[in-house]
């Protein structure tokens, strides 16, 4: 790799760009979802901890099949797919809340399949950045999806509190659903 580190290297900045956009689009998903079941929904505490677990969930049984799965394929596809994946299925929340169709299922759903998509995603996404950099610039890389996942974890639930104010739960997922997409994009170049 020539001098400069990885700020040259162009397929290395597109997945760090594809990365922060998700990263900061999951965090407004974080706190929207909930805030559409509480809001929009009238959940009851019960039901609002059933969606944060649902997202999370299917880390327990697909996080070392996904990874030894991945390990035999290429991950840009895996990637890709993951996050039209997401953004397909996350949309369908504004679009049900246009139309006066949201209903408890369809958030349990959206929370559970996005989760399968998370794990597919985070597992080719960690193995795919090798593929990208020397031995060499492995620290650099990591260090610098670590700080997008920092900035993200910090500006995110601003930008959420934000869209929430501004549009309403239901239609600040798009954010995420968009942020997907230029996430897609971004790995596909």
């Amino acid at each position: 790799m020539a001098r400069g580190g990885l700020i040259h290297n162009s397929h290395f900045r597109r997945l760090w760009l594809g990365q922060t956009v998700s990263l900061f689009g999951t965090q407004v998903t974080f706190l929207a979802l909930p805030s559409v079941a509480i809001l929009q929904m009238h959940a009851s505490v019960f039901q609002v901890g059933v969606l944060q677990a649902l997202q999370f969930l299917p880390f327990l049984p697909l996080g070392l099949l996904a990874g030894t799965w991945i390990d035999r394929r290429h991950r840009r596809p895996i990637m890709i797919g993951a996050d039209i994946g997401r953004m397909l299925v996350l949309a369908s929340i504004p679009v049900a809340f246009l139309f006066h169709s949201l209903t408890f299922f369809q958030l349990y759903a959206v929370a559970a399949i996005a989760g399968v998509f998370n794990v597919f995603s985070q597992v080719a996404y960690q193995a795919h950045l090798p593929d990208l950099v020397g031995p060499e610039e492995l620290v650099d890389g990591n260090a610098k999806l670590q700080l997008s996942s920092s900035a993200s974890a910090i500006g995110g639930p601003v930008l959420a509190g934000f869209l929430i104010g501004l549009v309403g739960p239901a239609m600040a997922i798009t954010a995420d659903a968009v942020s997907f997409l230029v996430s897609a994009v971004a790995v596909a170049a």
